[in-house]
């Protein structure tokens, strides 16, 4: 019986080896998953954040004119009590 030298490719496939390639690809579809249900929550987050600045925006211009309104009532005050002092 002559001996083998060198390399030699088996054709066959071994059911040792099929058990660890499907459970790297449930890994890798594991992974894949995760990383789109994170980049998700992620996207939901900024937009929440966006609307909770839109928010403060629109409460902060508010109490802006609220602010001006009620400098311009004290300045008419002070006007008028300028005029009658004189």
């Amino acid at each position: 019986m002559p001996q083998r030298r060198g390399w030699h490719l088996d054709r066959g496939i071994n059911p040792a080896y099929i058990i660890p390639l499907v459970g790297a690809i449930l890994a890798g579809l594991a992974w894949a998953g995760e990383v789109n249900r994170r980049d998700s929550v992620q996207d939901n987050t900024l937009l929440q954040h966006a609307q909770e600045d839109k928010n403060t925006e629109a409460r902060v211009d508010k109490l802006e004119r609220r602010t001006d309104d009620q400098l311009k009532a004290i300045n008419d005050k002070l006007d008028r009590l300028i005029e009658r002092g004189r």
